[in-house]
Order: structure tokens, then C-alpha cells, then sequence
């Protein structure tokens, strides 16, 4: 029965999880239509519920103090504004509300060969930057947030990555669609091709990380 919130929910798996798992009524937001929509056709969940918003969160219009909970599954490397992120957690959580976040990090100290790797992860990403677990705890406490704990996740999640190399390339390999896709100018993504490795490399020298980092509202 409680309420929380899915930041960046992207085709709503996991809002649904927590929906079904805990009985929860998740409010999941995309900037995506798109997602939204294939988000909907999803079979519901078992219990709770779930409400997909084509909305930014950082103008969303939750009432102040509103969320038991919120999480953030890699979304906030795409978000402009991070200070206003937490802020934004900040005033939609009740006094003693949790949130949990998934991120994609940079190391504290890259070199200058890893900021260029780092930098070309974001331009084709289009991302508009990553930070250090340092500089998120920085925010969080900024914002009047306490930071429960972290944990850092890199060598579990460096392996998805080869995963999806071998997928990958055993696509280009025995279905056209793949070599159609990537041959279309139109298909912006195909740019994945060439970020691929480039994560891959990032993760493997110690330039990414991928941490979790829990956060709680003052009583």
C-alpha cells in the first residue's frame, strides 16, 4: 500500500515488480511517450498498481511530502539538472521516506585518456554527464537527504556488457534486420555500435563504475 516512485521507469518492468511484489502504488515516470505507451499494454501488476506519467521529474507535480519511496534505475545520468534531482526527492518524500537509486559513475580521478572515453560514452549517449559517488552523497546531504549506505556494483554489471557484445554480434551475424538497421541513417541508435566498446573499455580501466546508493528523509 505504499506509495512510490519509479524516476526514469523507462518500458515500466520494474515499477510493476514493485508493484506485484509489495502490494505498492508506484507512480513511474518517462520522458518517453513511447515508453509509456508499450509501458501500458504490459499486462498489470498482480497487486498495487501502477500509473505511467509522460513527465519530467524535475518539474513533476507530486504533492509535497507524498512518497513512502522513490527509486531511480540509471536515469540520473541523464538528467541536466542533478541538484535538482534530490531536491525534487527531497520535498515528495515523507519525513522517514526511502529512496534508492542504480547509477552509472566516473571514477574519482580518470585520467586524460579515460575522461575522452568518458566524454564520447556521454556525447553518443547523450548524456549530459556522470558524477563520482563522492559527488552524489555531496548533493544528497545538500539537499537535506541522509545517505543509509552505498554499495559498488562494477564488477557484477561489467559483465551485462559482454553479454550484450556476444548478443550483438550474434545478431549481426544471422539477422538481416540487424545489418538493416545499422545501414539506415535514420536509425540514430546505430551509434550503440561504436559506444559499446567504448563501455566496455571504460568499465574494464576503472574510468565507470556503477554503484547504489540509498537515502533517507530526516523524521
Amino acid at each position: 500500500g505504499h506509495t512510490v516512485a519509479d524516476i526514469g521507469c523507462g518500458y515500466g518492468a520494474a515499477a510493476r515488480w514493485v508493484a506485484s511484489s509489495f502490494g505498492a502504488r508506484v507512480t513511474a515516470f518517462t520522458l518517453s511517450a513511447a515508453q509509456a505507451a508499450q509501458a501500458e499494454r504490459a499486462p498489470a501488476p498482480d497487486r498495487g498498481a501502477v500509473r505511467y506519467l509522460v513527465a519530467d521529474w524535475l518539474a513533476n507535480e507530486l504533492p509535497d511530502a507524498s512518497l513512502e519511496a522513490a527509486m531511480a534505475i540509471e536515469s540520473l545520468a541523464h538528467m541536466a539538472d542533478k541538484p535538482g534531482f534530490f531536491r525534487q526527492l527531497e520535498r515528495t518524500l515523507k519525513p522517514g521516506g526511502r529512496a534508492a537509486l542504480a547509477c552509472w559513475l566516473v571514477a574519482d580521478d580518470p585520467s586524460w585518456f579515460e575522461r575522452r572515453i568518458l566524454e564520447k560514452i556521454c556525447e553518443e549517449g547523450r548524456l549530459p554527464g556522470m558524477g563520482t559517488i563522492a559527488d552524489y552523497t555531496t548533493l544528497a546531504t545538500a539537499a537535506g537527504l541522509r545517505v543509509v549506505g552505498h554499495r559498488d556494483l562494477t564488477l557484477e554489471v561489467e559483465r551485462t556488457w559482454w553479454i550484450i557484445a556476444r548478443r550483438l554480434l550474434a545478431g549481426l551475424l544471422t539477422r538481416r534486420r540487424y545489418i538493416s538497421f545499422l545501414l539506415n541513417r535514420a536509425f540514430r541508435e546505430r551509434v550503440f555500435l561504436f559506444t559499446l566498446p567504448r563501455l566496455m573499455l571504460a568499465y574494464r580501466t576503472g574510468a565507470m563504475r556503477y554503484g547504489l546508493l540509498w537515502l533517507q528523509k530526516p523524521e
